[in-house]
This record gives C-alpha cells, sequence and structure tokens, in this order.
C-alpha cells in the first residue's frame, strides 16, 4: 500500500533528448552516466510513485519526439509533451 504521502507526490523529469549523446549536448550535466541515472530513477521512482513523468517540449524533431515516446514506453513511464513557449 502506499503511503498518503506517496500517493500525493508527482515527479516530472525532463528528458530533453532520445539518446545519450544529445541529451549530454543539450543539457551539458555536470556528472558522468546522468542520462542513464536519470531513466533509471524514473523507472524505480514509477514502481513507488504512481504520478511519475518524463517530459520533453514540442519544438524537438519529430524523430526524437517518436524515439522519446518508444524509450519512456520501454521504460514504462508516462511521457509528457510540453508546449514551448
Amino acid at each position: 500500500l502506499l503511503s498518503r504521502r506517496q500517493r500525493q507526490m508527482c515527479i516530472r523529469d525532463s528528458l530533453n533528448a532520445p539518446s545519450e549523446a544529445e541529451y549530454n549536448k543539450v543539457t551539458r550535466p555536470r556528472f558522468s552516466n546522468a542520462f542513464p541515472s536519470m531513466l533509471k530513477f524514473a523507472k524505480e521512482a514509477h514502481k513507488i510513485i504512481p504520478s511519475v513523468q518524463l517530459s520533453i517540449v514540442d519544438v524537438l524533431p519529430k524523430a526524437q519526439i517518436a524515439a522519446c515516446k518508444e524509450l519512456a514506453a520501454s521504460l514504462g513511464v508516462p511521457l509528457k509533451i510540453r508546449k514551448y513557449s
């Protein structure tokens, strides 16, 4: 059973790109293995907290959006496509 706090939590993690190389270009992470670590976190957190999402913005090329959808689905984590403003 989930605690009340777990039911109330919501985590949205910015995926930003469908591959580690693209992710590193966009985000310039400070830590090595940031991309696989972020994916692992999202997958594991989704097992405990029902409201976990990966997100991207709608200005990515269509091929990258499709690849992000596939990646999120392979992890079993919902993908939210946010409107870029």
